[in-house]
């Protein structure tokens, strides 16, 4: 439980920042994902809502979907 509040204080701090830029929301997804300890597809497509436009969310979500269908295929 404590992981899961951990990742929803994260999130919220996402989207209430607007002064950071790419590289901060890049460590920050792999902190939650790391918290998460798993790819949750529902947590991907919150954080794509954080900030729809940004790169850096996108890719990570991208390379993270990738390796999640490669990993379930053996």
């Amino acid at each position: 439980m404590k992981e899961e509040e951990e990742t929803k204080k994260i999130l919220q701090e996402m989207k209430e920042d607007h002064i950071h830029g790419a590289s901060w929301y890049y460590e920050k997804m792999v902190e939650v994902f790391k918290k998460a300890g798993f790819f949750d597809k529902k947590l991907a497509n919150e954080l794509i809502k954080i900030r729809p436009g940004m790169a850096s969310i996108q890719n990570v979500i991208e390379s993270l979907e990738k390796a999640e269908e490669k990993r379930n295929r053996f």
